[in-house]
């Protein structure tokens, strides 16, 4: 094993033997990429410590998309890889027998090269055989993450966090009974604080679609109708505003969030119809 002389500020061993090195530029979030998650990742490579760069998928660009843990890429990645987490942005310091070892790979990589990587974490997506119950676990990291990021009003990487959430939850294939009620239950929240979300970054269409998403789960979601009444409201739909409001009173008749904001809704819709028809009026003078 070589051992490198100095270790650059930073870099946390992440190995036993201390051959390969992390320094964590960019915190992301939810679980890490388990073993065989499919990953996709920009990376630039660089030879240490000459700083020689080699290789780079954004020049190419193109991410570069494989299986952790399937050994089609260096021990390096293998194990560096396997402690990131999505939209993290980090780099890995590999020695030769965690990257290309005695023989290197020629001609960009000699014999006996340390190398040091730029990695971002684009996307994690779940390997096809992990269990519910697996996913449920998964998913639940990423409902949590999620909910720190929103209250720090950290909108996009909530986003990212519940939406990561909802990959580990996007089949289901050998759903016993049993856990039908925790899956749907934690799809429902994850689709829902999405929406949430969307509202507060004011992508309207999407928060639209991640309403629909949880009201196909429970049609008498009163929060999702809630939220979708918010969108369809910034979208200048009053009616369709209207009607959701109406149906989420219907089943919560005490919410006083829902009789407010029906009244805004009204509101909205008459200071609308008003400035249409000064716009007409002053048309045809």
């Amino acid at each position: 094993m070589t051992q490198l002389e100095s270790v650059p500020e930073g870099f946390v061993a992440i190995t036993e033997d201390g051959g390969l090195f992390k320094k964590v530029n960019k915190p992301g979030s939810g679980p890490v990429a388990a073993n065989l998650c499919k990953v996709a990742v920009h990376y630039t490579g660089y030879l240490f410590p000459s700083g020689e760069k080699f290789d780079s998928s954004l020049d190419r660009g193109q991410p570069l998309e494989f299986s952790v843990g399937e050994g089609r890429v260096i021990s390096g990645w293998d194990k560096g890889i396997a402690t990131m987490q999505l939209g993290e942005s980090a780099e890995l310091l590999c020695t030769p027998a965690y990257a290309y070892g005695e023989e290197g790979s020629p001609p960009t990589i000699p014999p006996n090269a340390t190398l040091r990587f730029e990695v971002e974490m684009l996307r994690i997506d779940p390997p096809s055989k992990m269990s519910v119950a697996e996913r449920l676990i998964h998913a639940k990291e990423c409902k949590d993450s999620g909910n720190a990021f929103y209250k720090s009003q950290d909108w996009k990487e909530a986003i990212a966090a519940y939406e990561h959430g909802l990959r580990y939850l996007d089949t289901t294939w050998t759903l016993k009974p049993e856990e039908t009620v925790e899956f749907n239950a934690l799809k429902l929240a994850l689709c829902s604080n999405s929406a949430a979300c969307f509202l507060k970054t004011k992508d309207l269409f999407l928060a639209v679609d991640k309403c629909r998403q949880a009201l196909e789960i429970d049609e008498k979601n009163a929060k999702a109708m809630f939220r979708l009444a918010q969108a369809y409201c910034g979208l200048a739909e009053f009616d369709n505003a209207l009607k959701f409001l109406n149906s989420a009173s219907e089943i919560d008749p005490n919410d006083a969030a829902i009789k407010a904001e029906i009244a805004v809704v009204k509101r909205k819709r008459q200071e609308f119809t008003n400035k249409e028809k000064s716009i007409y009026s002053n048309m045809f003078k």
